[in-house]
């Protein structure tokens, strides 16, 4: 008791301690408790990689939400355009059907939206999605990609130049050699092989100068393969071939050209048939295919289809 009194006559003769004391308590009583505001509903849309008109594409979106009151799903073909609603999802789980179409499916369990699109094409490559309205000013919005692939199809085309010198180290990119052909998406490779005359297995030609142009169509990649082979002594009589491979393909078999057959020429060919004319006919094709020299550099060129060389001419 004696300590309570003489606390309380502390006080009493300190006031400024005592105002200190309960302002110190009435502040801590009623300073708030910390809140989290929500300014959007939480929506997460997976993306989906298909093979064309094989399996359907499917696109997942979960929606953190207990209740709203509609769903649009969306589509739009790339980024920056105007997305397309193709089924309205009502607050009570109701569907409305708006994309006109039998190949889009959409379907709806409590927290999760699922858009299955069949026989997969071209056309419906893009982005679905979902957008979220409460009701009550909160809103959700998310999308996921439909991607496609597809293997390599259809032949590939081979083109050998006449031009076919051994030794010759002058590259003349504008007599490159062209192979061609669907290489599938996403883009699988060209390579050229060589048989040697008497050789059982063809071999991977590495190519002295080689360049590609990729165009894709209907989402399909062509290649147009261009290269010069560096030609030796050792390759009379040689096949040549080219081969589409796709590594994300890989039980799919190659796909080969046809094959064709060099017809060389020898570097020193104009110093050794050089008799005061210019033309003369391919030692390794003689009716198709002829050798213009210019002084004395060979160039090897090809008679019109169906028309044999005729030096008299």
């Amino acid at each position: 008791m004696l300590v309570k009194t003489t606390c309380c006559r502390y006080l009493q003769n300190h006031p400024k301690l005592l105002f200190d004391l309960l302002f110190e308590k009435i502040t801590t009583t009623l300073q708030p408790e910390s809140t989290v505001s929500v300014e959007s509903i939480d929506v997460s849309c997976t993306d989906s990689t298909v093979q064309l008109n094989t399996e359907p594409g499917v696109i997942t979106c979960t929606v953190n939400a207990t209740s709203f009151s509609m769903m649009n799903v969306t589509y739009k073909n790339k980024i920056g355009q105007t997305p397309t609603i193709v089924a309205l999802i009502h607050g009570d789980g109701n569907i409305a059907d708006l994309s006109n179409t039998d190949l889009i499916e959409v379907t709806f369990t409590p927290f999760t939206v699922t858009i299955s699109i069949f026989n997969v094409s071209c056309t419906h490559e893009g982005y679905y999605g979902v957008i979220v309205d409460s009701g009550n000013d909160l809103t959700g919005k998310s999308e996921g990609r439909l991607a496609t692939i597809d293997k390599p199809s259809g032949s590939i085309d081979i083109k050998l130049h006449p031009e076919q010198i051994i030794g010759f180290t002058t590259q003349r990119i504008y007599n490159a050699h062209t192979c061609s052909g669907q290489i599938g998406n996403p883009a699988g490779k060209i390579e050229v092989e060589i048989l040697l005359d008497g050789a059982i297995n063809f071999q991977t030609v590495d190519p002295s100068y080689s360049s590609s142009t990729n165009d894709t169509d209907n989402c399909m990649v062509r290649q147009v393969f261009k290269y010069l082979i560096a030609f030796t002594s050792g390759m009379y009589n040689a096949t040549i071939r080219c081969k589409i491979t796709n590594n994300e393909f890989p039980s799919v078999p190659p796909i080969y050209s046809t094959n064709e057959t060099l017809a060389l020429i020898p570097q020193d060919f104009c110093n050794i048939n050089y008799n005061g004319t210019n033309d003369y006919p391919n030692p390794s094709d003689p009716c198709n295919r002829y050798v213009k020299c210019e002084e004395n550099i060979p160039n090897g060129l090809a008679c019109a289809s169906g028309v044999c060389f005729n030096p008299e001419v």
